[in-house]
C-alpha cells in the first residue's frame, strides 16, 4: 500500500491530478487486531468498514442474529467476539488503533440476511435453525427491496442494538430499512466519521428508499 501511494503521489506531481486511495476492511474485531492500522491509515484516503456480515447462515444451525446491528447486545449468543460485533464496535477498533475518526467509512448494507426452520417461538431472535432462507440470487441473502415486499412477517425492532428484523414463526431475516439508515446516518454525523458507503445500490427500491434515508440523516 505505501509503494501505491508512492506512485500515486509521483503521478501526480506529473500530471497535476490529485488520486485517492481507498480501501475495503475488514469489520471484525479478530480481524482488525491482525492490521498495522497506523501504518494503512497514513497511505489511505478513505477506510471503508465492511460493518456488515457479522453473522449470517453459513452457520445453518443458527442462532438467528443481527448482520449489521448498529450497537452489541450484551445478551446475544456466542463468543464473547461474536457478542460484541456490531458497527459501533468496529468503528472503535479502528479509532483506537490509530485511524482517525474522518477517514473512517460506516458500511451499510442493502440486501438482509436470513435463516428458515426457526424453532424455539418467541420473535425468532437468537432461536437455532433448520438452514438458510430461500433467497433470489443464494440462500441466507436478500435484497431489500424484495424483503421489504415480503408478506406475512411481523416486523421488530430492537432498542438496544438498533437492528430490525421481521419473523413469520419459520422465517426470520435481518436487514436495514429507512429507520435503520437513518441511525447509523446519525450516528456517523456524531461520531465525526467520513460518511457511509453502500453494498450494494441495486439492492435499494427503484424511488432509492434507503438512499433517500442515508442522504437525508447525513445532511
Amino acid at each position: 500500500m505505501q509503494e501505491f501511494r508512492k506512485q500515486m503521489d509521483a503521478l501526480t506531481a506529473t500530471t497535476g491530478r490529485e488520486y485517492e486511495l481507498t480501501a475495503a476492511v475488514p469489520g471484525g474485531t479478530d480481524k482488525i487486531a491482525k492490521i498495522e492500522v497506523n501504518e494503512v491509515a497514513k497511505v489511505l484516503d478513505a477506510i471503508n468498514i465492511m460493518s456488515y456480515d457479522y453473522r449470517g447462515s453459513w452457520d445453518a444451525a443458527g442462532p438467528t442474529n443481527f448482520h449489521s446491528n448498529l450497537f452489541s447486545d450484551p445478551n446475544s449468543p456466542g463468543s464473547a467476539d461474536m457478542r460484541a460485533h456490531s458497527v459501533a464496535t468496529s468503528v472503535d477498533a479502528w479509532r483506537s488503533a490509530g485511524a482517525p475518526a474522518a477517514k473512517l467509512v460506516v458500511g451499510v448494507p442493502f440486501y438482509g440476511r436470513g435463516w428458515t426452520g426457526v424453532s424455539g417461538g418467541g420473535t425468532g431472535l437468537y432461536q437455532p435453525a433448520s438452514g438458510a432462507a430461500r433467497g433470489t440470487y443464494e440462500n441466507g441473502i436478500e435484497d431489500y427491496k424484495v424483503l421489504r415486499g415480503l408478506t406475512g412477517y411481523t416486523t421488530h425492532r430492537d432498542p438496544v442494538t438498533k437492528q430490525m428484523w421481521i419473523f413469520n414463526g419459520s422465517t426470520f431475516w435481518s436487514y436495514d430499512d429507512a429507520q435503520v439508515m437513518a441511525d447509523k446516518g446519525a450516528y456517523i454525523r456524531q461520531e465525526g466519521l467520513g460518511g457511509a458507503m453502500i453494498w450494494s445500490m441495486d439492492g435499494d427500491t427503484n424511488n432509492g428508499e434507503l438512499m433517500s434515508a442515508l442522504d437525508t440523516a447525513l445532511r
